[in-house]
C-alpha cells in the first residue's frame, strides 16, 4: 500500500504541524496527499496518505519533506545550526516550503511549556477574559 506512517517527538511535531496546521497543510498540498497525525505522548505519529490511488511518488516526496524539516530543526534545538530570519521570525525552508517558528528561550530554568505569563513562546493561550483559565499548559486550573 501506498500509506505511510512516521513518528517524531512531541517538540519537533509540533514544528512540523505550524501554527493552526499552515505546516502540514502547506505540504499536503504541495505533493497531494492527506497528513493525519495522532498524539501518543512523547511522541505523534503522522500517516501520509495519496489522494490519488496508489500515488507512492507522492507519498514520499510529503515523508521527504517532512524528514528534513524536522532533521533542520533539530539541528535548530540542538544549537548546531541557526534558520534564517526573516523579519523576527525564524524560518526553515524546505522545497519552497516556509517552515516559521518561534526561537524558545532555553537557556533558563526548564523546557517546560508555559512559565511566568510569558505569552510570546509560540503556545496559544486561550484565555478568555481571564475567568480563571489562564494557565497555558492546557490543563485548565481548579479555580
Amino acid at each position: 500500500s501506498s500509506v505511510e506512517t512516521i513518528e517524531f517527538p512531541r517538540e519537533v511535531a509540533g514544528f512540523l504541524i505550524g501554527k493552526k496546521g499552515a505546516h502540514v497543510r502547506a505540504v499536503s498540498k504541495r505533493t497531494n496527499v492527506r497528513i493525519d497525525s495522532r498524539d501518543e505522548g512523547k511522541k505523534r505519529v503522522f500517516t501520509v496518505k495519496p489522494n490519488r490511488k496508489s500515488d507512492k511518488e507522492a507519498v514520499s516526496e510529503a515523508m521527504g519533506i517532512m524528514k528534513e524539516a524536522a532533521r533542520a530543526y533539530q539541528d535548530v534545538l540542538n544549537g548546531t545550526t541557526t534558520a534564517t530570519s526573516n523579519d523576527g521570525v525564524d524560518e526553515i525552508v524546505i522545497q519552497g516550503i516556509k517552515f516559521g517558528y518561534t526561537q524558545q528561550n532555553r537557556t533558563q530554568g526548564s523546557r517546560r511549556r508555559g512559565g511566568q505569563g510569558n505569552n510570546n513562546t509560540g503556545f496559544r493561550n486561550d484565555s478568555r477574559n481571564g475567568a480563571g483559565y489562564n494557565n497555558s499548559n492546557g490543563r485548565g486550573s481548579n479555580g
